[in-house]
């Protein structure tokens, strides 16, 4: 009964022996946000506990679904500790409020949660204002009014305006589209042909913005008097969006709705391939004319254009003007580009760089590759020539084989892209690589490796994107990263410094969060690794397309750190004792908790543990178990003892006994 009662002490003890603490201390917090504004959360977990943990961050609250955190699993030593940030970007469609964030961090062991207020901001107004808003005119007489837009929010806003009302047919704004920075303000101007009947007229203006956050209108007055008329009537759109070297044909009509003869001279404003068929017309009265606008671009004439027709009559004040906004698509086109913008070369060796020929139009199209280099770099005869259809890439290979006589230094290579036909004046695109040549025991570099570099986001998300820096050299080395490239206005590294012994690894990570200017589209972000205070070593290019189709976004799985990936002792290597508590574990812990805690990624010691207790508890429990043995193999052995003497006691009294009966015999 007393050896039963010593085991269950023991049992009690070693439960008591796997209970650890965990805190999270923070370091950095974010200010309130807006939509689609990044805020971050930093805090330092620590073990100091004397055991290798796992560790593990969960993010609860009504801002969960805004934050992301990296890393999110992690080994630490005995003592060790790590920076975790937290990134919160609110949603576009996230309400002005006060939202919760909970940072757990937890284990087997234990719990420990640290809750943030994120607040939304109201970041989004604009106002429109016009002296005055009210104006006279003649018939067909051209009105100006002056317009002010204000951005009155927080953020850069994209505003598109339109125009409401019997007025809207006959009128027409100086800017359709306008971009306004925080609390900026801009001038547009309205311009109305006043209609054919005298009346009282009223015109709406209204802006909207691109976010469909804010909606403000503002009316327009115009009082017509009866003068000489005429109209204009467009038979077609005020916008055309068509590819170079093509054409569109506009139908115009010219009535003179006055009632007395007049001529009337039609100019355009805009580039040399927009044209009238006749620029002077003598008309009656009632009577109208039809004729042709035309738009014809050339190769090489991409781009966005405001087209102005204007007829002005030789009698009365009033003029026509009608304004077109034309965009040309680049359609015979073509892009070559290196998947390095500068490599090394090894002597001795083949070196292979690829480049990505691209038709990037939307015409099928012949190409002819030119590459101008060093002999001792060349092109396959195969990839000289080859059709693209729309869209369609195509890899090539550029071959560079130094040999020893060589110099060590760096050569350039170009390599060009031509169309076969006449639209090689715009359908041509050259790329630059730079070789820099180097003998074997220079070629040792370090590596970054990654699953993603072509990368689809949610405009409305966030994700973090780990990279593998890999140190293949012979010493420790402290590397630097920097990130580059238009996406890296919304994206952001961590950490952007590391240090990595020779054969080891470490993981970075591209925090990527489209803000609310971010346009859907194609970017790049180009990291770059350098030496700390030493020259770039290596880079790796990201392409990194914004898309508003979820099911397209790329699903990016967070790597759980080895133990030896920081060099921490392996599993088969933990001690005794550590293996006794494992036994002890299994023997005093259910199945459940005991799964609960295979399956935790993460373990966090309380910093502010500094009793003598806590620090040294394994040694104080391990002398209490060796004292409570040895009592028990003291009483085991006692027993045992009596036992023995009992027995020859009785044997010495039989023997005297004997001797008795024998001497009175």
């Amino acid at each position: 009964m007393q050896g039963r009662s010593i085991i269950l002490f023991i049992g009690f003890l070693l439960i008591l022996s796997i209970v650890n603490a965990v805190e999270i201390t923070p370091q950095g917090l974010s200010d309130n946000l807006c939509p689609r504004e990044t805020g971050q959360f930093t805090h330092i977990i620590k073990n100091d506990n004397n055991l290798v943990k796992e560790y593990t961050i969960n993010l609860k609250g009504s801002a969960s679904s805004w934050a992301t955190v990296v890393p999110s699993g992690f080994i630490l030593s005995a003592g060790e500790q790590k920076t975790v940030f937290t990134y919160i970007t609110p949603s576009q469609s996230a309400e002005p409020g006060t939202y919760n964030l909970q940072i757990e961090a937890s284990a087997a062991d234990d719990t420990k949660t640290v809750s943030h207020d994120v607040v939304v901001k109201n970041c989004y107004s604009v106002s429109l204002s016009a002296l005055p808003n009210s104006k006279t005119s003649c018939p067909n007489d051209p009105i100006q009014y002056s317009i002010t837009l204000t951005n009155n929010g927080e953020y850069s806003e994209t505003f598109r305006l339109s125009l409401n009302g019997n007025l809207a047919p006959r009128a027409s704004l100086s800017d359709n589209l306008l971009v306004l920075g925080k609390k900026e303000s801009k001038t547009i101007l309205l311009f109305v042909n006043s209609p054919v009947d005298p009346s009282d007229y009223v015109l709406t203006l209204i802006s909207e913005s691109e976010s469909g956050r804010v909606r403000e209108s503002l009316p327009i007055f115009l009082n017509v008097n009866s003068c000489y008329d005429f109209n204009l009537k467009v038979s077609g759109n005020n916008t055309y969006n068509l590819c170079d070297r093509s054409y569109v044909v506009i139908p115009l009509n010219l009535k003179n709705s006055g009632t007395t003869l007049n001529s009337y001279k039609i100019n355009i404003d805009g580039p040399v391939w927009v044209r009238v068929e006749k620029n002077e017309f003598v008309l009656k009265d009632q009577e109208a004319r039809t004729f042709n606008l035309i738009f014809a671009p050339n190769y090489g004439s991409a781009g966005d254009y405001g087209i102005r027709l204007t007829v002005v009559p030789e009698k009365g004040n009033a003029k026509s003007v009608t304004d077109f906004g034309i965009t040309v698509r680049k359609c015979h086109s073509v892009d070559v580009k290196f998947l390095y913008d500068k490599v090394d070369a090894c002597k001795g060796a083949v070196n292979n760089y690829e480049a990505l020929i691209t038709n990037d139009g939307e015409v099928k199209k012949s190409y002819r590759l030119e590459l101008e280099a060093p002999s001792w770099i060349v092109l396959d005869e195969k990839d000289r020539v080859f059709t693209l259809d729309p869209k369609e890439q195509k890899k090539v290979v550029v071959k560079a084989s130094p040999i020893d006589s060589v110099k060590d230094q760096e050569y350039d290579v170009k390599l060009r892209a031509v169309a076969t036909d006449d639209s090689s004046v715009s359908a041509n695109d050259i790329d630059e690589l730079s070789i820099d040549v180097k003998d074997a025991e220079n070629c040792y570099k370090p590596s970054i490796e990654t699953k993603y570099t072509n990368l689809v986001v949610y405009y409305d998300s966030s994700t973090a994107v780990p990279i593998e820096i890999k140190n293949n050299g012979v010493r420790k080395a402290e590397f630097s990263l920097f990130l580059s490239g238009n996406a890296a206005t919304f994206s952001t590294l961590a950490p952007s410094a590391v240090s990595i012994d020779p054969g080891r690894s470490e993981i970075v990570y591209i925090y990527v969060a489209p803000n609310i200017n971010v346009k859907l589209g194609s970017y790049d972000s180009v990291v770059s690794l350098n030496v700390k205070n030493g020259p770039l070593l290596t880079t790796k290019k990201f392409n990194i397309e914004i898309t508003n189709v979820k099911e397209k976004t790329t699903q990016i799985a967070q790597p759980l750190k080895t133990s030896l990936d920081n060099g921490k002792k392996p599993v088969d290597e933990i001690s005794y004792w550590q293996k006794f508590k494992s036994f002890i574990r299994k023997a005093f812990v259910s199945e459940e908790e005991r799964i609960q805690f295979n399956n935790v990624t993460s373990v966090i010691k309380v910093n502010n543990d500094k009793s003598s207790i806590g620090k040294y508890k394994y040694y104080i429990l391990g002398i209490v178990i060796t004292i409570l043995v040895i009592i028990l193999l003291v009483v085991i052995f006692s027993s045992k003892d009596k036992k023995s003497s009992k027995k020859i006691k009785n044997k010495s009294s039989e023997d005297v006994e004997d001797i008795k009966d024998k001497v009175e015999e």
